[in-house]
């Protein structure tokens, strides 16, 4: 199996210095690099390429790709459905049963980390 790419998006048609530093690292940990401009990426609509992981200025339809694999990722590993109901429908209206906990997401995470690292600096700050 052929070992997918990542990709790296620049803000223009060429890499700035600080980009071709980040490409030569990812180059030098083995990584194939494709390198694109971000610009060109429509944030809907487009066919996003497959990749093995994403770089520099990442185009919002990327992001949102990303994101979303880490959801279902976290699903999985849970034990979860991976397409969960559609919003709006019965299903997805009723909030989990006694007893039953909800697993936080791949952004609930992160957000919860953030949080807990800003109150430390606060109470380092006092």
């Amino acid at each position: 199996m052929k070992k997918l790419p990542v990709i790296f998006f620049t803000v223009g048609m060429f890499p700035t210095d600080k980009d071709n530093s980040a490409i030569a690292e990812l180059r030098g940990e083995g990584h194939n690099v494709n390198i694109q401009n971000g610009s060109q990426v429509p944030d809907t609509g487009s066919k996003l390429r497959e990749n093995a992981g994403v770089y520099g200025a990442v185009p919002t339809a990327y992001s949102l790709a990303e994101a979303r694999k880490a959801e279902e990722d976290d699903l999985q590993e849970a034990g979860g459905d991976t397409n969960p109901p559609a919003p709006g429908s019965a299903a997805s209206e009723f909030p989990p049963a006694v007893g039953e906990t909800k697993k936080p997401t791949a952004a609930e995470k992160k957000a919860a980390k953030k949080a807990a690292e800003l109150a430390e600096e606060d109470e380092l700050d006092l």
